[in-house]
């Protein structure tokens, strides 16, 4: 099941993107004794009754007005995420290869690195990057996938991990590269 964010007519919505990914199907038609005002207020309170209801009109075909997803705006899922966004670094061989080539004392890590990047907002589907070309030489970006995580946990055993994952998302990580200069004297 895909949930889309999308705003219609100036309000924004949430929904479910039909089988055949052309449709969206509001929330507010098949779960109209519940408001869901952001993306984060669902994951944090949807209940298993209403995933299942979801999923049974989804493979029904629901009786509620359908909205073609090429008329809306996508927005992003979550725009203004509540914490920082978790990443792990250099995760994969080609990954490795590639910053081994870039940098000289490159040596990749025996186990995962995690880091963190503060986003104060997430762009959606042609969001406009603001860059500062005066102080940046190149914006760089690779594509992610972004883990949804569902449930707050600690020490979570690894074969239950995924009962804690809500769903996954694409993300690009845009970064910024900055110019080295000379010092500048004013005076």
């Amino acid at each position: 099941m895909k949930f889309i964010r999308y705003e219609q007519a100036d309000k924004t919505q949430i929904g479910i993107l039909n089988q055949a990914g052309t449709d969206i199907l509001p929330l507010s038609g098949l779960l109209p004794h519940r408001s869901y005002a952001t993306m984060q207020e669902l994951i944090e309170n949807i209940t298993g009754d209403e995933l299942a209801q979801l999923k049974t009109a989804l493979h029904t075909g629901a009786a509620c007005p359908s909205v073609p997803a090429a008329q809306v705006k996508i927005l992003p899922p979550i725009d203004k995420p509540i914490h920082d966004i978790l990443c792990v670094g250099v995760n994969y061989r080609d990954h490795q290869k590639e910053a081994s080539e870039a940098l000289n004392d490159f040596k990749a890590a025996p186990r995962a690195v995690y880091f963190a990047k503060r986003a104060i907002r997430i762009l959606g589907d042609g969001g406009e990057i603001q860059s500062r070309p005066d102080l940046d030489d190149q914006l760089d970006y690779e594509v992610e996938l972004a883990v949804i995580i569902g449930r707050r946990g600690k020490d979570i055993p690894k074969e239950e991990a995924e009962n804690y994952i809500f769903g996954y998302s694409v993300f690009n990580d845009i970064s910024s590269l900055h110019k080295r200069s000379e010092e500048r004297r004013v005076g």
